[in-house]
């Protein structure tokens, strides 16, 4: 994980596919219609990291 602030956060459209706020993590998908990258519960990111792992590497969620 990277924590980005200010003049650190890229400005490039590829990293705000959804709009721009915060906070956000960026993971490869999401089911998520609206604010894709943006999660309310610690659990939801440990899901989506989970399925991030599966997704790139064919990992095991522990």
């Amino acid at each position: 994980m990277v924590n980005v602030v200010g003049k650190e956060e890229p400005n490039e459209e590829e990293y705000s596919p959804d709009g721009r706020y915060t906070p956000r993590i960026l993971f490869l998908g999401s089911r998520h219609k609206y604010y894709l990258n943006f999660y309310d519960r610690a659990e939801d990111i440990i899901r989506a990291m989970k399925e991030s792992l599966v997704a790139v590497k064919g990992m095991r969620a522990l």
